[in-house]
């Protein structure tokens, strides 16, 4: 019985960890239309800057469209965004793309 109550409590822990470390943003609700904040952003394959070009899918514009996926937590000093862009020369990719770089309206 003790290893019963041992593995629940163990599976229980873990999943509320797993749960909480993939969460989105709480006040972004996932499929949110947003714009790009900035001309020449790097839509990134990881939430994260390697180099200047390492990790990067490509550079998005100024008013590019896209629908936020998540959040893809903090790293090189930066929040990240997971993103599905909409326009813009890098339409139908998804990528990261740093807070300082996004907008929420018009």
């Amino acid at each position: 019985m003790k290893k019963i109550v041992a593995f629940l409590l163990c599976f229980t822990l873990i999943f509320c960890i797993s749960a909480t470390a993939f969460a989105s943003d709480p006040q972004i609700p996932l499929g949110t239309r947003g714009y790009i904040k900035g001309d020449l952003v790097h839509l990134r394959e990881t939430p994260e800057i390697l180099s200047e070009n390492e990790n990067s899918i490509g550079l998005v514009k100024e008013n590019d469209q896209f629908w936020y996926q998540g959040y893809g937590g903090e790293a090189s000093g930066y929040e990240w965004y997971h993103v599905y862009m909409g326009t813009g020369d890098w339409a139908g990719y998804f990528g990261y793309v740093a807070r300082d770089f996004v907008k929420w309206s018009r």
